[in-house]
């Protein structure tokens, strides 16, 4: 953000993405607002797996191909579909045939899957609530997520609102996991009414 000389931003994530927003946030990015989709709040990693998970993906040749595998596996015939069912609580408010490309396409980058390995070699666990910081972070935050959310709890999420000293939780019934993609309009004018709200200069303003 300072390479791009942006100031007075608002970064919006979507659930995995929504810590990230936030960590900026916390570690003194410029921003001036967040928008969070039904945000990760709390995911743990069971220190034995971790302790594993690392041995086994280092390993030359073996790790690799061994994400590689499993993710090909994961969106193999129905499971793609499943795993899209999950996601959303009514499949006919989207483009189903474009919604899976979009979720197959990471798998035809090149090296995503040296990039997987480093996530998962990488990735610790966290909990937003434990961070102290949470409570002090004064600058407006915006929650959507979905009456239907089968993927994360949408407690946490209010719990997580609740602890941020300036934020809004809304709550779309109907909803699952991607409200931005399943009720856009709805959230779009959840988004636009909480804009208008911020003591930031707006555009063509």
């Amino acid at each position: 953000m300072a390479k791009l000389k942006l100031t007075n931003s608002v970064l919006f994530g979507h659930s995995m993405g929504a810590p990230v927003a936030l960590s900026a946030a916390l570690n003194g990015a410029p921003v001036s607002g967040l928008v969070l989709f039904s945000p990760a709040v709390k995911i743990q990693q069971v220190p034995f797996m971790k302790q594993f998970m690392n041995t086994f993906l280092t390993v030359p040749w073996v790790g690799r191909r061994a994400v590689r595998k499993s993710m090909e596996k994961a969106v193999e015939g129905d499971r793609i579909y499943h795993m899209i069912k999950r996601n959303f609580h009514d499949l006919n408010r989207i483009p189903l045939e474009e919604t899976i490309d979009g979720y197959t396409r990471p798998l035809r980058v090149h090296d995503w899957d040296s990039g997987l390995q480093q996530y998962y070699l990488n990735f610790d666990g966290f909990n937003l609530l434990e961070d102290p910081r949470i409570k002090r972070l004064n600058i407006p935050v915006l929650i959507i997520s979905g009456e239907h959310d089968r993927v994360l709890h949408t407690n946490d999420m209010d719990a997580l609102s609740k602890a941020l000293p300036n934020s809004k939780f809304h709550v779309l019934p109907d909803c699952g996991h991607i409200p931005q993609e399943e009720k856009p309009l709805e959230t779009y004018s959840l988004i636009e009414e909480w804009l208008e709200s911020l003591p930031v200069p707006r555009f063509g303003s």
